[in-house]
């Protein structure tokens, strides 16, 4: 991956449903980006070339789906209309430790 700007902003223009961007948008937020694209970057800026690109992006996009699903658990305890970003953060951190 030459570009990793050129690649994140790629992604994030691709079409998702709104399932999918509703979490790229709580994870931007979770991880404290400013934006989806450079959120992205963030996750797959790595050392790159021709051999590891399709592996390391397999890696990105396994631990996208693993924080996901660690945010979702959280998220189905608590009551569905009382979710915020702290407590969700801080119930993660809880685990984490």
């Amino acid at each position: 991956m030459k570009n990793p700007q050129k690649t994140a902003n790629t992604v994030v223009q691709v079409s998702m449903d709104k399932e999918t961007k509703k979490q790229l948008d709580f994870l931007t937020k979770y991880k404290g980006f400013d934006s989806p694209a450079a959120f992205i970057r963030g996750m797959v800026r790595v050392e790159y070339n021709e051999n590891i690109k399709e592996q390391a992006r397999s890696a990105v996009i396994m631990d996208l789906i693993e924080e996901i699903e660690d945010i979702k658990d959280v998220i189905s305890l608590k009551d569905e209309d009382v979710v915020s970003w702290q407590d969700v953060k801080k119930e993660l951190h809880k685990r984490n430790k």
